[in-house]
């Protein structure tokens, strides 16, 4: 049964907390040094951008809690209210971050106002995207590939919006600029919180009679191996956005490229990865996540390998990018909605959360540093491409060694 307009309306206006997460990413990361002149004012810049990239990691380090908490009272009372709380939560602290005055008003205290508020965003986000996943698959059980695929397809449209905003504000003060572009990602997100609050609980959450009182615990009682073996699933995905399609502009910087050619490169590649996200979800629907998670996987490993070295040789970069692309396509459009199907009703979104949030955070977090210093080491510029190889075989198995708790939500 094909998905109808009541249901696209609930899966966009779910989605918007995703694309609205990576909006602020980059758009924190492009400002960072007007941000830090702001709050951390010191006579070296390069202190002052620190101070900015450590209250970045802060809000980076605050979501597995805020998944953890969100997901408690997601399991234990209300997907709705939860979900609408993140999102209303994300929305006042980034429009208070973008008015709030700066250390030559306020001090410390401005400083310390900022820490706290973007302490409170990384709570609220930990529990966005898999609240997301959690609500609308199960609002519609029958198309999980195909949601996760829109989710992920908004995430990356954070992204282009971010890159949209920056260039718009290019010729704008920095120390104006960023205010701008953070009052007008917290604008979005009022928005997007008065059109969620128009959102209906599932009918299969609430016919679901059990509840627990702390379903984090009845998560690792009854489904541990999952719940660990989701690390390293959900590990995949987060290490292919870390290093190709986040780390890449500085590895091609390393290796020479201009900055207009790596901007071409990578937009059209993120764009063409957000495309098969979709077009991979709606696939995985028809012939199970597992195998194409598996498939994917399987191809991305020589695919990964050539690209690097396209690369460093300066051989068919846009081909094996585009490659790549398709087979990250097939990760990120399957891996979420498998992570659904490995968790029952009952903790649900404490499973996804705890693998979404840990998986982004270890193998998100540490690939890039840890590429880099295999590239220090060794000498080999390929480096990252057999680290992402040793990941996805470790994914592989996990995969192959996990078992679905049922086959559709809907059973």
């Amino acid at each position: 049964m094909p998905v109808n307009s009541k249901q696209w309306k609930i899966i966009l206006l779910s989605s918007l907390g995703g694309a609205l997460e990576f909006y602020d990413f980059v758009i924190f990361a492009v400002f960072a040094m007007a941000i830090g002149e702001t709050f951390f004012p010191s006579s070296s810049p390069v202190l002052s951008m620190l101070g900015a990239f450590v209250a970045f990691a802060i809000g980076y380090l605050a979501r597995p809690f805020g998944g953890m908490l969100f997901s408690h009272f997601g399991d234990k009372y209300t997907r709705k209210k939860v979900f609408v709380l993140s999102i209303s939560i994300m929305a006042l602290a980034t429009l208070l971050m973008g008015l709030l005055p700066g250390f030559s008003t306020l001090g410390i205290t401005a400083t310390i106002i900022f820490i706290l508020l973007r302490l409170a965003q990384g709570i609220a986000i930990g529990g966005e995207i898999p609240g997301a996943i959690t609500f609308v698959c199960e609002h519609i059980p029958k198309h999980p590939g195909l949601i996760c695929g829109v989710i992920f397809l908004f995430i990356n449209l954070g992204i282009f919006l971010a890159d949209i905003a920056h260039a718009l504000l290019i010729h704008v003060d920095p120390s104006i600029a960023w205010r701008i572009a953070f009052i007008f990602g917290g604008v979005l997100a009022v928005i997007s919180y008065f059109l969620r609050k128009r959102l209906e609980e599932s009918e299969l959450f609430l016919n679901e009679s059990k509840r627990h009182t702390l379903p984090i615990l009845a998560l690792f009682k009854n489904h541990a191996r999952n719940a660990i073996l989701g690390i390293f699933i959900v590990g995949s995905q987060a290490a292919v956005v870390s290093i190709f399609y986040l780390y890449i502009t500085s590895f091609m910087q390393l290796r020479g490229y201009d900055n207009t050619v790596i901007a071409y490169t990578t937009i059209i590649n993120l764009f063409t990865f957000s495309v098969f996200c979709t077009i991979a979800g709606a696939i995985s629907d028809r012939i199970g996540q597992k195998l194409v998670i598996l498939i994917s996987a399987l191809l991305f490993i020589p695919t990964g390998i050539y690209f690097y070295h396209s690369l460093s040789t300066h051989g068919a970069v846009m081909l094996s990018y585009t490659l790549v692309s398709i087979f990250a396509g097939g990760i990120a459009g399957a891996v979420s909605a498998y992570l659904t199907k490995l968790f029952p009703t009952d903790v649900r979104y404490s499973g996804i959360s705890f693998c979404y949030n840990v998986g982004f955070a270890l193998f998100g977090g540490l690939t890039p540093a840890i590429a880099t210093y295999m590239i220090h080491h060794t000498g080999n510029t390929n480096s990252p491409a057999y680290l992402m190889s040793a990941v996805f075989i470790i994914a592989i198995i996990a995969l192959l060694a996990s078992k679905m708790h049922i086959k559709t939500l809907d059973k």
